[in-house]
């Protein structure tokens, strides 16, 4: 998520780096004591009553209380990166985004979250499927195009329709 950051703020150049990746650092920093790994990963009593969320404005506040002349603004700023990065209210979120990196810190969490169960789904699908089974948390089904049956398939899903339909639109442009 931080490489991502920051190559966006690079093509959205009135987004603050700074800002962004700090988010992108932070934004998840409560799982640390939400989630547990004695035996297997679970989550601790604390995780479980509290959440990753409040968990997450207790370490920041921790961590910046030692730094006596820290700028409330700033701090400010921070915490609304951590409470809002869920997006929604329905999902978690304690506020929704109210600044373009938090907005954005909210997209890039929701991409990565969204193409690790992706990747997850098309891997663990059978062979020769070409889709997985409808997935409730995305409303959809996912096309397994790695799972095309010959190379001329594959070539053609992955990269090879877009370089079929450039040489069709150079070839009319001639």
């Amino acid at each position: 998520m931080v490489g991502l950051a920051s190559r966006l703020t690079k093509h959205y150049p009135r987004l603050d780096p700074d800002l962004l990746v700090a988010g992108a650092i932070l934004h998840d920093i409560g799982k640390l004591e939400e989630l547990t790994a004695t035996r297997r990963l679970g989550y601790s009593t604390r995780g479980q009553l509290v959440g990753h969320v409040a968990l997450g404005l207790q370490i920041l506040e921790r961590h910046l209380a030692r730094l006596h002349d820290f700028p409330l603004g700033l701090k400010a700023v921070l915490q609304h990166l951590i409470v809002s990065h869920h997006g929604e209210v329905e999902k978690g979120a304690l506020r929704e985004p109210m600044l373009a990196e938090a907005v954005v810190l909210h997209a890039v969490d929701e991409l990565d979250a969204h193409l690790e169960q992706v990747w997850r789904l098309i891997d663990l699908a059978p062979a020769g499927e070409e889709w997985t089974a409808y997935v409730p948390s995305l409303r959809r089904q996912i096309y397994c195009a790695s799972t095309a049956t010959t190379a001329a398939d594959q070539e053609n899903v992955r990269g090879g329709g877009l370089k079929w339909i450039r040489r069709k639109l150079e070839y009319r442009s001639r």
